[in-house]
């Protein structure tokens, strides 16, 4: 008894706190916890639906891609026809893109160098220095270094007919110091004689006066094209000038679209992919344009002491071919080369010893050191870019196609590895 009645206040006690109502903490955590579940379907439904856009987004580019793909297949030479009425539509739009990309990293260099301690305006201030160095450049050009070759090129074609006659009298020369009846003679004759033959028919034919009309209508053609051209490149610019200016909101814009639409995970290996796509471009352009520059002015100052013929002509030629990696030098030292060979061929010889010396130099050197290893490609697969690309479209393409193969060549090598590392092979 008494232990049942020494018991009894601790069951008194026991009962009491089972009866006690619930606190107010614990009615919020039970209302938080009923809301949770409730919320649960609209989450869901909430998730499933963004799958759903997600998964539409991704398959109309993939739709598009695709039909592109087919029409290039089955029908290419309309399909690059619409594609080159539809460039010159929005053309200003992509040279305008092209502008900002160039002048992108000058603006970038004076904002963390000259304008480093301003807090406010100095991408507007690194903007204009950028656009006078970029205005600079290009009065320069047009006052002093097209002109020169306009009048190199117009003295080059009034040559011609003294040019032809210079070939003839050299050929006379070689026929003469040649006094033996053997073999050799007799076939460099008759070479000489066929070759001879062929190019006076076609000097004296119709054709070549057809050509030379159609040449004054393609002056005509270039002098209102001159025109266009001066339209579209004042809009071009006006349109680099709000991409740069507006450059980190329409970069946030984008991402944001991109992170709302697509997972984390793959909105991360976008942004990555678009990161290295413009490092790579970029390190080709600005790293093969500080070469070519190079090489014309060292160019231009080898043909100015050897007195070669129309020095700042052969200089650019070689500058700017030298921008198509490997095949591009050899495509500027033809021209260089026959040009030289009328005037002289010892210089000619002369000149080809300094191109190949020169490209050695900017090979093993020059482009290895401003590009450093952005592109990471053999000169097989240098060459296949820039014979593709120029296939497609032209010069353009030539000169894109390059770091195009590049970037494909890297992610190619990144998935490689990836692969070869989860199946754990060391090849």
């Amino acid at each position: 008894m008494e232990n049942r009645n020494a018991n009894q206040p601790v069951d008194e006690k026991n009962n009491n706190t089972e009866e006690v109502p619930p606190s107010a903490e614990n009615l919020i955590e039970t209302v938080e916890e009923a809301d949770t579940f409730e919320d649960e379907p609209d989450k869901k439904q909430e998730r499933h639906s963004l799958k759903e856009s997600g998964f539409r987004f991704f398959t109309l580019p993939v739709i598009l891609i695709l039909l592109v793909a087919l029409r290039f297949i089955f029908d290419a030479d309309k399909f690059l026809a619409d594609l080159s009425r539809l460039f010159s539509i929005i053309s200003f739009l992509v040279w305008g893109f092209a502008i900002a990309f160039f002048i992108d990293p000058l603006v970038t260099l004076f904002m963390k160098t000259l304008f480093k301690k301003m807090k406010k305006g100095k991408r507007g201030l690194a903007m204009l220095l950028a656009y006078l160095v970029f205005f600079g450049i290009i009065t320069f050009l047009s006052v002093y270094i097209l002109p020169v070759i306009g009048e190199n090129i117009i003295d080059i074609a009034s040559k011609v007919p003294s040019y032809w006659n210079d070939i003839q009298n050299w050929w006379s020369r070689i026929e003469n110091s040649l006094t033996d009846d053997g073999m050799i003679n007799h076939f460099l004759l008759s070479v000489g004689d066929r070759i001879g033959l062929l190019l006076s028919d076609y000097f004296n034919s119709s054709e070549f006066n057809r050509q030379l009309k159609d040449l004054g209508t393609g002056i005509l053609n270039t002098a209102l094209g001159a025109t266009q051209f001066l339209i579209d490149f004042l809009l071009a610019l006006v349109m680099s000038i709000y991409m740069l200016a507006d450059k980190e909101n329409m970069i946030r814009g984008i991402k944001r679209i991109v992170y709302a639409v697509f997972k984390k995970e793959t909105a991360d290996k976008a942004v990555f992919a678009t990161k290295k796509t413009n490092e790579i471009f970029k390190k080709f352009f600005l790293g093969k344009g500080l070469a070519s520059i190079i090489v014309g002015i060292v160019a231009f100052i080898f043909a100015s002491l050897t007195k070669l013929p129309v020095p700042i002509l052969q200089a650019a030629i070689l500058g700017i071919t030298n921008m198509v990696p490997t095949i591009g030098p050899v495509i500027g030292a033809v021209p260089c080369l026959l040009l030289t060979l009328l005037y002289s061929p010892v210089q000619a010889l002369w000149l080809l010893i300094f191109i190949l010396v020169v490209q050695q130099i900017d090979g093993m050197y020059l482009s290895p050191k401003i590009l450093g290893d952005s592109l990471g490609l053999k000169p097989l697969f240098v060459i296949v870019g820039v014979l593709i690309g120029g296939s497609i479209a032209g010069i353009l393409g030539a000169l894109l196609g390059t770091p195009t193969l590049a970037v494909i060549s890297y992610f190619l090598n990144r998935y490689t590895e990836k692969r070869l590392k989860e199946k754990q092979l060391n090849i």
